[in-house]
């Protein structure tokens, strides 16, 4: 296993072990895949915040639902169009 490997799973066991809850000694890890998010936003600022709320059913509103009980990790996969910049 490599160094970069190692100090990912060090940080998912520390993650793990923060919360007393049901599923101590977990992460739950929620991904996302073909995503399109511009790196500049209307304002031409870069994008802080990648993934908005969108209603009840939006991925983060489900993330911070989760991740008041259990530890979660919400991981994107951008499709990096360069046209979006």
């Amino acid at each position: 296993m490599n160094e970069t490997w190692m100090n990912i799973s060090f940080i998912l066991v520390y993650l793990s072990f923060k919360l007393d809850a049901i599923c101590y000694g977990y992460v739950w890890i929620i991904t996302r895949e073909n995503r399109n998010i511009k790196r500049i936003d209307t304002n031409c600022r870069f994008e802080i915040a990648p993934y908005t709320s969108k209603g009840e059913n939006g991925v983060l509103q489900v993330v911070r639902e989760i991740a008041e009980d259990l530890t979660a990790l919400l991981l994107l996969k951008q499709n990096g169009l360069q046209e979006l910049e």
